[in-house]
């Protein structure tokens, strides 16, 4: 068998270009990670709330629910419905209030490392024409939510915008701020959070970050 051509003289062989694969893949791998450690947090959580909750009684005592319209069929799925809303309610404020009950958690962005504070602030959005912060948190619909920040500031005419969502332009987030404003827009501003259930936020992050990058390659 001849052997292949050779290259020319002085010519430099070509190097094989390295498969970028594994260095996209990681920025995903920790994004699940995290989000699978917060969840598996707050099920624990949950799970050790739940064991000394006291179940509310399936039939309110009368005259706590208003009266409806209807048949009694009717009325009695409203009661069940409200009282399984009451439940839910309740186990979630017993959740914020065991977790952040804990010995030695922070009162305040400033009780917390300067790498601590930095991702807290990072991740609060500010509303100065509207006079409030939205804390986002990931694969809990924070990109539409940043989208309708984007629409309350003029800067993208409707949520329905077919674009690539850019997280940053337009946006103006507290990190940002001088410490002075930081402390005025916490005292004086509303604040709100959006949660999700932990095992479908998990399983959206999947998708999002191992489904539709596999289909996509």
């Amino acid at each position: 068998m001849s052997p292949g051509p050779s290259a020319p003289a002085g010519a430099t062989p070509r190097a094989r270009p390295r498969s970028s694969g594994p260095r996209q893949l990681l920025p995903s791998m920790l994004m699940f990670g995290v989000i699978v450690a917060s969840s598996s947090l707050l099920l624990m959580i949950e799970k050790g709330i739940l064991a000394e909750v006291k179940p509310l009684p399936l039939h309110p005592a009368h005259g706590e629910l208003p009266a409806r319209r209807g048949g009694s069929a009717g009325v009695a799925k409203e009661e069940e419905e409200d009282v399984a809303a009451q439940v839910i309610h309740d186990i979630r404020n017993r959740t914020i209030r065991a977790a952040c009950g804990q010995a030695g958690t922070p009162r305040s962005v400033w009780e917390l490392s300067a790498a601590q504070r930095r991702v807290v602030l990072k991740h609060l959005l500010v509303s100065d024409k509207h006079r409030f912060l939205y804390c986002y948190v990931p694969k809990v619909a924070c990109s539409n939510w940043k989208r309708i920040l984007k629409v309350l500031g003029g800067t993208l005419e409707n949520v329905n915008t077919q674009l690539k969502m850019d997280h940053r332009r337009d946006l103006v987030f507290l990190g940002d701020m001088k410490p002075d404003e930081i402390r005025y827009r916490l005292k004086h501003y509303f604040k709100f959070i959006f949660v999700r259930d932990p095992m479908e936020r998990l399983l959206s992050a999947y998708r999002n970050k191992f489904r539709r990058s596999k289909n996509t390659s």
